[in-house]
């Protein structure tokens, strides 16, 4: 009896493996239900999440382009530049002055001018008939013409003036705020300052520094570009901003060996103004060969994780975790993208 024990447990042990072994239990698995439903391995994607801060579309300093005492400014810090666009005007009397002689000037001369004109024509008309010399007919010339020349240049000189008087009214584009002030009225203001900074926020600016892979994606998905502005920026639910590719640098930065790209935002946010964090998530497929399948796709045997093809082949493959979406990443030899398998 002793002896039969023996026999017994030792082709038990023997035996065990080979009747519930991985395989067998596929194999018998797959042999129970041949109408199993189909799935497709698809390639895992990795969610690379950027962040950028927005900024100014343009930006403007103000200079002024003509010395003078600054009689008012109309702009404070933050302020909306009005529809005539004045920030600051400088005294512009002794220009004034200018013009006013320039004016009496020019009337002297077209007074004269119509004298002389008078005079060369009765004088053309006695040297036809020789009553006078033609050197006296041409010193009346001379004289309409050098009249005539210097108005032309009183002229030259008056648009010069008035280029002077519009120059005095330091100017940015309406719409666009106030960045930076510094001038006050009766400061006296020298040619080449600075007395200001605008911005324009009606549109923002986005800048990134991408890789190759990521630079990419952006030219394939940028009809449809997004960002998003997290809860933790604006105290509300995460808002999602529509963006456009506004500007892509050629170069790259030699430390980092990325590309620097600029995105544009119009409209969505809250508050269109510098400082805002806002995110770019960039979805690029997992280097490896990692794929996602369903969770009843794989089936777990003695801490071995198995995929079934559709001719019944079973394949080991490695769990590396769950998906965002509820699936299953996995890699495994020879198992790809596009690969379909048996789901329970």
């Amino acid at each position: 009896m002793r002896k039969l024990i023996i026999q017994a447990s030792f082709f038990v042990l023997f035996f065990f493996p080979f009747f519930f072994s991985p395989s067998l239990v596929l194999a018998t698995e797959v042999k129970k239900d041949q109408s199993l439903s189909r799935c497709t391995a698809r390639a895992a994607v990795q969610t690379t999440v950027l962040r950028g801060y927005t900024r100014a579309r343009w930006r403007r300093f103000l200079t002024c382009e003509e010395p003078g005492r600054c009689l008012e400014v109309r702009a404070e810090m933050g302020d909306l530049i009005g529809s005539d666009g004045l920030f600051a005007q400088i005294d512009t009397t002794f220009i004034d002055l200018e013009l006013e002689a320039n004016r009496a000037a020019a009337a002297r001369l077209e007074n004269q001018m119509a004298y002389w004109h008078r005079e060369v024509k009765r004088y053309r008309k006695l040297s036809g008939q020789k009553a006078v010399s033609e050197t006296r007919v041409q010193e009346l010339e001379l004289k309409y013409d050098q009249a005539r020349l210097t108005l032309a240049e009183l002229e030259v000189k008056t648009a010069l003036l008035k280029e002077r008087r519009r120059r005095c009214q330091i100017k940015a584009p309406a719409g666009w705020h106030l960045l930076l002030r510094k001038v006050e009225p009766g400061e006296w203001l020298t040619m080449g300052r600075i007395v200001g900074q605008v911005g324009d926020y009606r549109t923002l600016r986005v800048p990134f520094s991408l890789t190759m892979a990521q630079y990419e994606w952006l030219k394939r998905e940028q009809e449809a570009l997004s960002l998003v502005l997290p809860a933790v920026v604006s105290g509300q639910p995460s808002l999602k901003v529509p963006a456009r590719l506004l500007h892509l640098s050629p170069a790259f930065d030699q430390k980092t060996r990325k590309i620097q790209v600029e995105l544009e935002i119009r409209e969505g946010l809250p508050e269109m103004r510098g400082g805002l964090m806002l995110e770019l998530s960039i979805n690029l497929p997992e280097a490896g060969f990692v794929v996602e399948v369903p969770p009843t796709a794989v089936i777990e045997r003695y801490g071995a994780f198995w995929l079934v093809r559709e001719n019944g082949e079973e394949v080991k493959v490695v769990k590396l975790g769950q998906a965002a979406n509820g699936d299953l990443r996995v890699v495994g030899e020879n198992v790809k993208n596009g690969d379909r398998f048996r789901c329970r």
